[in-house]
């Protein structure tokens, strides 16, 4: 039934809240370490990809596709492809419509940003990356909010791999 799921739905959402909730309390007494930030990353980027598969509007969805392809054509150019990265993940954040996802959002990106250059840096990795965002709009078109989670950690967690090998190379 439905029920549950939206039950099981729920949960993991608060709870995430409330996790994110005590590291910004504490994010002002110690340096956030590059694997926690990452982490945190994902967590809620997975719970903003559940909850798009179960509000996002056709249009919406749409605008992810297009993207997408965007960001495929643009495979050759670093800037242009982190804009569109950029663009796709925070159109993912407003179509789960929740507030507390959305300042995440900008508050993790701009910690994100201290680790230094983007991942998408090869014509390869971009490709990786196109086939992975597609992975997530099939199970948003879907209306599977768990398979829409599960691709969203897949994704980030092969980010967060390229991120913090190219951290350490620098450092």
């Amino acid at each position: 039934g439905n029920q549950t799921g939206l039950h099981h739905f729920s949960s993991p959402s608060r709870a995430l809240e409330s996790r994110l909730a005590i590291l910004w309390s504490s994010q002002a007494e110690q340096e956030l370490k590059p694997e926690l930030i990452c982490h945190l990353d994902e967590g809620w980027k997975a719970t903003a990809a559940e909850m798009a598969a179960l509000h996002a509007s056709q249009a919406e969805i749409e605008t992810l596709i297009s993207l997408n392809e965007d960001m495929a054509d643009a495979a050759n150019s670093d800037h242009a492809v982190a804009r569109i990265n950029r663009q796709f993940h925070l159109c993912i954040v407003d179509a789960a419509g929740n507030q507390f996802l959305n300042h995440c959002y900008h508050d993790l990106s701009n910690t994100l940003m201290l680790l230094g250059k983007t991942t998408l840096d090869t014509a390869q990795r971009v490709q990786i990356v196109c086939a992975q965002h597609n992975d997530i709009i099939t199970a948003l078109l879907n209306r599977d909010a768990a398979q829409a989670a599960q691709m969203m950690r897949i994704h980030m967690q092969t980010s967060l791999t390229h991120r913090l090998k190219a951290y350490r190379d620098q450092h």
